[in-house]
């Protein structure tokens, strides 16, 4: 109902985010979740799509826990794909962002191919990023360098922002 009704309200805008929350509980439930390094470290966590400038949460889902299989391949993507459903009915152009937990590039196309452009960053451990991106030691950057890719309507980019760290971004461009 909650979902409905944020909704039914909302000011669609072109540009949206994705992103983990915690809501704070102490008290005894099978969805509590422990998240150590969160700012409220035991809650429900729930996954949000948000508007990018005003912070309006359109559309919620709260995480219920591993499922029977356990280990849970593809969670993020799934999470992905279930909150922008109804963005991709939308006639407008859209835009929407997130991290690194969620991103892959067969979840990029996937997006593309139904009208959502998007930006995320990504975990060098990802099986479909090339070689290149993979291995530290192959990448040789100095302050301020890129090198970027692409494949299909997914481009990723590589650059270095400081002396010790690299950012990798994927995006797609309309």
């Amino acid at each position: 109902m909650l979902n409905n009704s944020f909704l039914e309200n909302a000011k669609n805008s072109s540009s949206q985010s994705i992103d983990e929350s915690m809501v704070k509980f102490k008290g005894r439930s099978s969805l509590k979740q422990y998240m150590p390094l969160k700012p409220i470290k035991r809650g429900y966590k729930v996954w949000c799509r948000n508007d990018s400038q005003t912070g309006y949460l359109y559309e919620f889902e709260i995480y219920t826990g591993k499922t029977a299989e356990g280990v849970e391949k593809g969670l993020g993507a799934d999470v992905v794909k279930r909150l922008t459903s109804k963005l991709m009915q939308e006639e407008f152009i859209k835009h929407v962002a997130f991290d690194n937990y969620f991103s892959d590039t067969s979840l990029l196309q996937y997006l593309h191919e139904n009208g959502l452009f998007c930006t995320a960053t990504v975990r060098r451990n990802r099986v479909e990023l090339p070689a290149i991106i993979k291995e530290k030691k192959k990448l040789k950057l100095q302050k301020g360098q890129f090198k970027w890719r692409t494949n299909k309507d997914v481009a990723l980019l590589v650059w270095q922002d400081t002396k010790r760290s690299v950012s990798i971004e994927h995006s797609i461009s309309p």
